[in-house]
């Protein structure tokens, strides 16, 4: 039991004289992402029905490059206001 405590003392003693002494340095990565390209026309073509609006398509980076999402119809809900 006492051998078991000395030894949880050293770690602990260890694991703070590392935290202290080695001086912890923080990196923080910039990541610098141009601009999107102007956005595509699209064509919506025939709404399905009376209930639907059409959510225009946007550009969304995907972590290398900006990629286009489509536009598409989708149901109005009553929180829906137009741009």
């Amino acid at each position: 039991m006492a051998k078991a405590i000395r030894i949880a003392s050293l770690v602990v003693a260890c694991a703070a004289g590392a935290a202290l002494g080695s001086g912890c340095v923080v990196r923080e990565e910039v990541v610098v992402v141009p601009r999107p390209p102007a956005d595509q026309v699209e064509e919506p073509g025939p709404t399905p029905g009376t209930e639907y609006v059409w959510i225009r398509g946007r550009w969304a980076w995907n972590g290398r490059a900006w990629v286009w999402r489509h536009g598409h119809w989708e149901v109005s809900r009553p929180s829906y206001r137009p741009r």
